[in-house]
């Protein structure tokens, strides 16, 4: 063992030492009410997982103060010996030179695990965006006429559906201009040939993964253009919506979508994977490598050809 590698754990231990103390009854009771909360809310906090990590990639930031409970900083009923606020202002009052010492590192300590927490959930906005994209729609839907207007007004009304729906239609034509066969089609001399343009996209290229956001696209343009028919001649008579069988086909297509899109993007995910050569890591378990390498084949799998 080297000399710089000893004199690195005697300061280690030496701080532990010191601050184990101050820290430890922190990390104790915030684990503590985590793991209160998380029981007593689960159902609840299950529900929000989708708004809870809308909030933490896009609310907030890091000058945000860490609680222990939420919105325990705004609520006055509480004390304030248990705030980190008020904690870390109280720092330029204490005359002793070692209390406000450790009043500091005990601040840095705290705001590192919240800055890093912070930032672990932000960097998984490129992997679960598509996902909410796509998928953050109404599951359960009531049978009364307000309800069934919400769930059809979500499917096309709003900005998100709006662009869902664009996206579809951009990815619809690149889905045409890249499988078009232009040959075959220009030598037709018969009438109306533009009403069989889709007979001649050639399919045989077509994997599995493809098959599934195609289904994707179809599915999002035909619940856009379904819930605007359905919905929009109902409110201009002023007529009530009922859950009858339209609203179930809109209701079990969109169910459907969610299914396929979470299998998409678990085969984007993976096809990513094995571009990226992570199949030949030396960490992988040969069962897990050979499990892997048989959901790659299916997805690549070309049905048609």
């Amino acid at each position: 063992m080297s000399f710089n590698t000893i004199i690195l754990l005697s300061l280690t231990f030496f701080f532990s030492l010191i601050y184990l103390s101050d820290i430890f009854p922190i990390i104790f009771y915030a684990t503590l009410f985590k793991i209160s909360a998380t029981t007593k809310y689960f159902f609840i906090g299950i529900r929000n997982i989708s708004l809870n990590w809308i909030y933490s990639c896009f609310i907030l930031d890091i000058y945000k103060t860490p609680e222990i409970i939420v919105n325990i900083e705004e609520d006055y009923r509480i004390s304030n010996d248990i705030k980190i606020s008020f904690f870390v202002k109280n720092i330029k009052d204490e005359k002793s030179l070692y209390i406000f010492f450790n009043r500091i590192v005990i601040t840095f300590i705290l705001y590192l695990f919240a800055l890093f927490y912070r930032f672990s959930i932000k960097s998984t906005f490129w992997f679960y965006i598509p996902l909410l994209f796509l998928v953050k729609t109404p599951s359960i839907i009531e049978d009364n006429s307000q309800k069934v207007g919400e769930f059809l007004s979500s499917l096309y009304e709003t900005y998100l559906a709006k662009w869902r729906f664009i996206l579809a239609l951009v990815t619809l034509l690149g889905f045409i201009y890249s499988y078009f066969n232009y040959v075959d089609f220009m030598n037709l001399n018969i009438p109306f040939t533009q009403f069989l343009i889709l007979f001649y996209i050639d399919i045989s290229n077509f994997e599995i993964w493809r098959i599934f956001q195609l289904s994707i696209v179809l599915s999002t343009i035909f619940i856009f253009l379904g819930s605007n028919a359905i919905r929009v001649p109902k409110i201009s008579n002023n007529l009530e919506l009922k859950k009858d069988l339209k609203i179930l086909i809109i209701f079990y297509l969109n169910i459907f979508r969610n299914w396929v899109s979470f299998f998409y993007f678990s085969s984007a995910f993976l096809y990513l994977f094995f571009y990226f050569d992570g199949i030949n890591t030396m960490y992988l378990p040969m069962g897990i490598k050979s499990f892997l390498l048989t959901i790659y084949n299916f997805i690549m799998y070309k049905p048609f050809n």
